[in-house]
């Protein structure tokens, strides 16, 4: 199944797969822009606001109420990067139309995008058209609020601090959140200006998944976007960068009693590399899984760590392993891991551990087609940023043909670029379980 493109407007495209294998649809509208330190902040606090009301639903009560009625809609709000660019809207999932009873002849779909339209074009503003002070002061709050409470979860935090210490400068090492003081300093007045500007330029994505004809869904989708989108914003081409002639080596204390070993690598594969796959096998048996590398010479046959492993960002051509330790095993964990790294570099991976990887990745792109949700994640990135047509019946047969000899290939792209370590300052018993 091969999405097909449909031009909405010159700044509007949609993409949609048309199944009779689910009985939910689900459609999502996805702003793509540049991510960027200054601006990013803005558009995630705007969409936090555009979501608290509209003229027609003023509360979150009645946009709830709107949706619950037609058959348990739902609408969730996506914010991450890929890449350089920053992705954020609304995934709307409804009951498919085929399945409605034949007497009602409401359409869930139509009634899902009648809120989007209320939320991007009409959100509540007072009488000088000004976004209600009330309402952005109070999202604010909750983001500065949200922006604090990201110490208290130490891995996502280490995790995030290692993207901003490794790529700072880049678009990818903003944040998508802002700082507190940077959030407090924005006003009404400044995301409503924000807001008619990402309306007159910004490019938009939809992809939709369902039994409803296609064509059917890119008229309701010009109903909705052929009003106001005049211009286009410029995407960044994501930069690929090599690793650092020198590892940079950054090191922070928090009163936790757990520490956590941040590593991140450069290998310069994205998606439509050819050794993409390989790389994607390499992963695999590296840090992939619990029959891992890292997993069982670190956890298991060591005691090194309490977790271990390692994750790659095809579309920004970085891969990173994450450790939680002792914080003095700091250097034992990180030599183990740079030892394991050289061994697959050096010399071809077993036939067995080669077969296992293998397996497990076919298990998962097997999945990618059991849901509406996941094939829109397996074909977004590789549609929207590469043009890709790569099914995954035929991805499963390239991860089929992979050898040990490119597994050896993938892991020698794979290159040091920062280490970031979170010193976790308290003893076990003063800490207890973090």
């Amino acid at each position: 199944m091969i999405p097909t493109l449909y031009k909405i407007t010159p700044t509007v495209n949609l993409r949609a797969i048309r199944t009779d294998r689910f009985k939910n649809a689900q459609l999502s509208v996805s702003f793509v822009l540049p991510a960027d330190a200054q601006q990013s902040p803005l558009t995630t606090l705007l969409f936090s606001v555009l979501r608290r009301g509209t003229e027609e639903y003023p509360t979150i009560r009645h946009l709830n109420y709107a949706l619950d009625m037609q058959y348990g809609a739902s609408l969730s709000y996506r914010n991450t990067f890929f890449g350089d660019c920053q992705v954020i809207g609304f995934v709307l999932e409804t009951l498919g139309t085929r399945y409605l009873p034949q007497k009602d002849a409401a359409n869930p779909l139509a009634a899902g995008l009648h809120v989007i339209d209320q939320m991007l074009y009409h959100p509540l503003k007072d009488e000088n058209g000004i976004l209600v002070r009330e309402t952005v002061e109070s999202e604010i709050k909750n983001t500065c609020d949200d922006i604090r409470a990201q110490v208290n979860d130490s891995r996502s935090y280490a995790h995030m601090r290692l993207r901003e210490c490794m790529c700072e400068g880049e678009p990818y090492g903003a944040s998508l959140v802002g700082k507190v003081e940077q959030v407090q300093s924005f006003t009404p007045e400044m995301l409503t200006e924000h807001h008619q500007r990402l309306l007159e330029c910004a490019r938009i994505e939809c992809f939709y998944v369902g039994s409803d004809d296609p064509e059917e869904v890119a008229v309701l989708l010009k109903d909705l976007f052929g009003k106001a989108f005049a211009g286009k914003m410029e995407m960044p081409k994501t930069t690929i960068k090599p690793a650092p002639d020198q590892i940079r080596y950054v090191t922070e204390d928090m009163p936790v009693a757990q520490g956590k070993l941040e590593i991140g690598f450069r290998t310069g594969i994205t998606p439509d590399h050819p050794d993409a796959v390989a790389q994607s096998v390499f992963n695999e048996i590296f840090g992939g899984n619990s029959v891992s590398r890292l997993f069982l010479n670190l956890r298991e046959k060591k005691s090194l760590c309490y977790h271990c492993y390692s994750a790659a960002v095809a579309h920004k051509g970085i891969m990173t392993v994450s450790c939680g330790i002792l914080p003095q095993n700091k250097q034992i964990a990180q030599d183990e891991i740079f030892a394991q790294l050289a061994r697959m570099q050096q010399k071809p991976v077993s036939s067995a551990e080669l077969r296992i990887a293998q397996k497990s990745l076919i298990n998962v792109l097997r999945q990618c087609t059991d849901s509406p949700a996941a094939l829109q994640a397996y074909w977004f990135g590789r549609q929207i940023f590469y043009s890709s047509s790569l099914t995954p019946e035929q991805c499963i047969a390239r991860v089929r043909a992979v050898t040990a000899q490119d597994v050896m290939r993938a892991a020698q792209a794979v290159k040091a670029d920062t280490v970031y370590f979170l010193n976790g300052t308290l003893e076990q018993k003063e800490a207890g379980d973090d």
